[in-house]
C-alpha cells in the first residue's frame, strides 16, 4: 500500500475544493500547534496530484501555509 493510501486526503481535498470553488488561484491555510508544516504540504501536494492539479509554494510564517494552484501540464 503507497503511503498516500494511509492518508485521508479529505480534508485536503475540500481545502482544493473551496479554493476552486471561490475562482481562486491560491490560498492560505492556518495550522494548528499539533501540525507539521512540511507534512501539512506533501499531504496537501498528494491531494493536488490526484485532481490533476499542481502547487506552487509561496513564502508563508511558520503557523500557515500559503499556495497558488496550476494546471499540472499533459504529459506527451
Amino acid at each position: 500500500m503507497a503511503a498516500g493510501d494511509r492518508v485521508d486526503l479529505g480534508p485536503y481535498f475540500a481545502i482544493l475544493d473551496a479554493v476552486q470553488a471561490q475562482g481562486g488561484a491560491g490560498g492560505t491555510v492556518r495550522l494548528d500547534p499539533e501540525e507539521r508544516k512540511l507534512a501539512e504540504m506533501r499531504r496537501l501536494s498528494m491531494a493536488a496530484r490526484r485532481r490533476g492539479l499542481r502547487l506552487v509554494w509561496l513564502y508563508s510564517s511558520a503557523e500557515e501555509i500559503s499556495f497558488r494552484v496550476v494546471a499540472r501540464p499533459k504529459r506527451r
